[in-house]
């Protein structure tokens, strides 16, 4: 017994480990160091004790001094007693025996052995072939996670368990903020596996020329520098408050996005950020009128009125691509001859031609979302409306066009509809996918007279119809 701890000692070691206080060290009953030099630490340590066994009940006295921390404790229940006064689980704690340097059980326990009481601060060891590596056969249980939230909140040590479970989180850690690797499919079914096959700008030669360009802007020069100097931080705390506002003013809200642009730009297009998180720090820019003027500003002014003109332009050589008895064609006819206004139908045509385009290239319609059409879920940008097929020839709905399941904004035709569809996928630098891949060029290349889409991507019969349609409209105007 001669170096059993005095009552004051144990209290001061208790204190010291209570507040943190890691230069406290233990002592015997002489003022003498009680644990060896590379075991000062007390980081650790709940109780440093002497343990008595009793022979008549197979039972444990913890002891320090003339005091008995845990008296009558059978050894089953010796581990669950410490638990319940630390409120740790029992894979939290170890027992130590100061002599040998070893972890032990308690049914290795001794009369009057020195041991620690610990708890542990890293997952377990693994030695192989001479060297250690932390193992991961602890992520096997999952641990108590409303008492893992409390640490992490608290900042207290985390047990081995507890150390590997959260890097195994980390390794499945996805960034909400980033839109998912395009390559990784999660439901092949539902999604596609999608191509690199439209893609504004790489990002390296992007950061490498010092230029914010897709390839329609490298065709007109258009190459404004990285980082604009004149641009701060008030200019989107500005644009965030004037959205907030009842009533926007949108001639203080364009000259907010013009000057926000380059920043805006290079941030999409560099990051690859979620839709959500552009809409939290440019909220300006999801209304429709913002839609068009941002892709002006990617191309140039005027480029969005081009867009619903040639709409009109097309449309009857799209129709006369389509075959006679061609259900959708007798459909639009139909209600072309219904309308008393040459407007209504004109309207109905050009509704007619954007439906058949996915019909000529035998493709669902999947970007358009109606109450007779059933769609394939989708996180890629779709108009919606609450009407049926035959009911969008005539101009009274309301369509809301969506990014990433994000509303972007709402359109009074479909035409105005189409634009900011196609404007998503260039404002936001989005794939085209494969379900509707080919539509999607056309209406780039007829409609946006866009050449982003390399050509070497596209069936050669997509080509042919694009180039068809393009000499019938040359020999009209000829």
């Amino acid at each position: 017994m001669r170096n059993i701890l005095t009552s004051s000692a144990v209290l001061d070691l208790v204190a010291s480990i209570v507040t943190g206080n890691n230069n406290s060290a233990s002592v015997n009953g002489r003022g003498k160091p009680f644990l060896s030099q590379t075991q000062k630490s007390t980081e650790s340590i709940l109780l440093h004790v002497i343990i008595k066994m009793t022979t008549k009940f197979p039972s444990v006295h913890v002891t320090y001094g003339s005091q008995t921390f845990i008296s009558n404790s059978a050894r089953t229940e010796f581990l669950n007693n410490v638990c319940e006064k630390y409120n740790l689980n029992k894979d939290q704690i170890e027992i130590y025996d100061i002599e040998t340097c070893k972890t032990i059980n308690v049914k290795d326990l001794r009369d009057f052995m020195k041991v620690e009481i610990k708890k542990k601060n890293h997952p377990p060891i693994t030695k192989i072939n001479g060297k250690s590596y932390a193992s991961n056969a602890s992520t096997s249980k999952m641990p108590n996670l409303e008492v893992l939230n409390k640490k992490l909140i608290d900042n207290s040590a985390l047990n081995g368990l507890e150390r590997a479970y959260l890097i195994d989180c980390l390794k499945n850690f996805s960034n909400p903020l980033k839109r998912k690797n395009d390559t990784v499919a999660v439901n092949q079914d539902a999604r596609p596996e999608m191509k690199n096959r439209k893609v504004q700008v790489d990002a390296a030669n992007l950061i490498a020329h010092r230029a914010t360009s897709t390839q329609t802007d490298e065709l007109i020069n258009y190459q404004p520098p990285l980082n604009n100097s004149t641009l701060t931080n008030d200019i989107i705390i500005q644009s965030k408050k004037l959205a907030a506002s009842e009533k926007v003013d949108s001639v203080k809200a364009t000259d907010l996005m013009v000057k926000s642009f380059d920043k805006r730009r290079n941030f999409i297009l560099i990051e690859r950020p979620a839709v959500s998180f552009v809409k939290e720090k440019f909220p300006l820019l999801f209304s429709c009128t913002e839609v068009r003027n941002e892709l002006d500003r990617i191309f140039y002014t005027g480029k969005s009125q081009e867009f619903i003109s040639n709409i009109k332009k097309y449309a009857p050589h799209i129709l006369s691509a389509a075959r006679d008895d061609d259900p959708l064609l007798e459909t639009t006819q139909e209600k072309m001859k219904s309308f008393q206004t040459p407007a209504q139908r004109e309207y109905a045509q050009e509704v007619g031609a954007i439906l058949m385009v996915s019909s000529l290239m035998h493709e669902k319609r999947n970007y358009l979302k109606l109450l007779d059409h059933c769609y394939d879920i989708s996180n890629f940008p779709y108009i919606e409306t609450l009407s049926k097929l035959e009911e969008i020839f005539f101009d009274q709905h309301i369509y809301k066009v969506y990014a990433e399941n994000l509303l972007l904004c709402e359109a009074s035709d479909l035409k105005e509809a189409l634009l900011c569809l196609i404007a998503s996928y260039f404002i936001f630098n989005i794939k085209y996918p494969d379900t509707s891949f080919r539509t999607l060029v056309v209406f780039e290349k007829l409609f946006l007279e866009a050449s982003d889409t390399d050509e070497n991507e596209i069936d050669i019969s997509v080509i042919q119809i694009i180039r068809s349609i393009q000499l019938k409209q040359q020999a009209r105007g000829s």
